[in-house]
């Protein structure tokens, strides 16, 4: 695309420069319910009519937005995540610009329905004698009942305490319950999976560790 300039009023002398039109997003998907504490993932597929780089500025609803986000290619899918910690119906919106600086307006919003829930949450995992010690938070707003968790050692010669499992009746919203694994004895490198699940979400962790007879110990930088 060109448009023509005269130069100093001389309709003879005409520079064609080329046009840049700002770049534009089609299909802004998502989900449309969620929980709070939970992240979802929106994506819109990207595109700029001069192959120029593109950013993304997502804007989530609750006041809060990325900034700028990229580049992305022209024709590629852009995709980024959020939580809500709140209640309530929103509205996202993305605009795009390109790496000359030209932006697109706000696209159409996507809306999202978010309910009050119990989130939970997998804090400190540590060793010690005999056991593996982990942390279970409640993130959410409403109580979460009967959690399920488990702990579990992967790999190494253990001759007892492979797995352990059971139930927490209750945690408060922003509470945090402590759990102890079943007696274990063994030896050699493991790997320590620490699982909670409730209706409403499941949360996995996994962890580098050791067993010497007695004593576990769990890499202190955390996840594998």
């Amino acid at each position: 695309w060109f448009y023509g300039m005269t130069i100093l009023g001389d309709p003879t002398l005409i520079i064609h420069c080329p046009k840049n039109f700002p770049p534009f997003g089609t299909n802004l998907t998502g989900p449309n319910e969620g929980i709070t504490g939970e992240e979802y993932t929106f994506c819109i597929d990207v595109f700029d009519q001069e192959g120029d780089f593109i950013y993304c500025n997502w804007d989530w609803g609750d006041g809060t937005n990325t900034s700028w986000i990229g580049p992305y290619s022209s024709g590629e899918t852009a995709c980024t995540t959020h939580s809500w910690t709140g209640e309530g119906d929103y509205e996202i919106k993305v605009n795009l610009k390109d790496d000359v600086g030209y932006q697109s307006g706000w696209s159409d919003p996507h809306p999202i329905h978010i309910l009050k829930s119990p989130y939970m949450k997998i804090g400190k995992v540590y060793g010690g004698l005999f056991k593996v010690n982990a942390e279970f938070e409640n993130l959410g707003e409403l109580e979460a009942t009967n959690v399920q968790w488990s702990i579990t050692l992967d790999g190494g010669l253990i001759l007892i305490g492979r797995e352990s499992n059971g139930t927490i009746q209750s945690i408060s919203p922003g509470g945090i319950t402590t759990i102890d694994s079943n007696l274990i004895l063994g030896l050699g490198k493991v790997v320590v999976t620490v699982r909670t699940e409730i209706p409403e979400n499941t949360a996995t962790r996994e962890i580098n560790g050791r067993v010497l007879l007695f004593y576990v110990m769990v890499n202190p930088s955390g996840d594998i």
